[in-house]
């Protein structure tokens, strides 16, 4: 008997996700993860969770050759996996064309998910002050440990 039907798990190697697995009950229950990080570089999915879930996900076909499951056979994680990919691709807004009356004020450029040089390039600020558009503006939401360091960064670039 299971308690959940199934739980899903998008893993993207942050912090609090790996506290959830760590400290999840030890009760009967069918548990994916669907892994948003190619493996082929750190971070990685530890390969021990792959042997004791119930299935994962990865977001594409190049994680196959992920040195960090080189040990498990391919008929275990051919049976343990698939891919389920994460972005659907972009080529259908190439004929995306400009609306004369859709003008904005700001150009906004947004980024979801966990502001730390972990996950953003080191040189992110430079990276956003190199970006030509007239009135852009830059949201980042989500957990920020690199807040302060970021608008210490943007502060000496203005």
């Amino acid at each position: 008997m299971y308690w959940s039907d199934i739980i899903l798990v998008h893993w993207w190697h942050h912090p609090k996700i790996s506290k959830f697995l760590f400290n999840l009950p030890q009760i009967p229950i069918r548990l994916v993860i669907w892994t948003h990080v190619s493996n082929l570089t750190v971070p990685a999915l530890n390969p021990q969770i792959l042997l004791n879930v119930t299935r994962v996900m990865f977001t594409t076909e190049a994680s196959y050759e992920a040195s960090v499951f080189e040990n498990i056979s391919d008929k275990v994680l051919k049976e343990k996996t698939d891919v389920v990919y994460g972005c659907p691709g972009l080529d259908e807004f190439k004929e995306i064309k400009y609306n004369r009356y859709n003008k904005h004020e700001k150009f906004n450029i947004g980024y979801v998910g966990y502001i730390d040089f972990s996950k953003m390039h080191p040189q992110f600020v430079e990276f956003c002050r190199e970006i030509n558009i007239q009135n852009s503006k830059f949201i980042l939401v989500g957990d920020a440990p690199a807040k302060e360091i970021i608008n210490y960064q943007i502060k000496q670039k203005i």
